[in-house]
C-alpha cells in the first residue's frame, strides 16, 4: 500500500516565503510578483510577455523547478526560499532590461 503525502499547504508557505526573499533581494519585483494559491506557484511576468516561473516539479531534484524562456529545460533551484528566490532573480537578469509588470 502507498501513502499519497498533500504537501499543499507546506508548498503554498514555502511560495510565499520565496515571494518575501524576491522582495527582499529586489524591491523593484513586487509588483510583478503573482501568486498562484491553487498550484501552487509564483510567477514574476515581464511587460514583454516573458515570465520566470516558480512551481513544483517531478523532473527536479528538488521538487521545484524555475521556468523561463532564458534557459531551455528546468533549473533546479536550490532549496530554501533564499535559494529559490536568487534563482528566480538571477533568470529574470538574463531576459534583460524589460520593466516589470503585474498580471492579474
Amino acid at each position: 500500500m502507498s501513502t499519497t503525502i498533500d504537501t499543499g499547504l507546506a508548498d503554498l508557505i514555502t511560495i510565499y516565503e520565496v515571494r518575501a526573499h524576491l522582495e527582499a533581494l529586489r524591491p523593484d519585483l513586487a509588483d510583478a510578483v503573482t501568486v498562484d494559491g491553487e498550484r501552487p506557484r509564483l510567477s514574476l511576468r515581464l511587460t514583454t510577455g516573458a515570465a520566470v516561473t516558480l512551481e513544483r516539479s517531478d523532473q527536479s531534484t528538488t521538487g521545484w523547478a524555475v521556468i523561463s524562456p532564458a534557459v531551455h529545460g528546468i533549473v533546479t533551484p536550490a532549496l530554501g526560499a533564499a535559494g529559490m528566490a536568487d534563482a528566480m532573480v538571477s533568470l529574470v537578469g538574463l531576459l534583460g532590461p524589460a520593466p516589470l509588470h503585474r498580471v492579474a
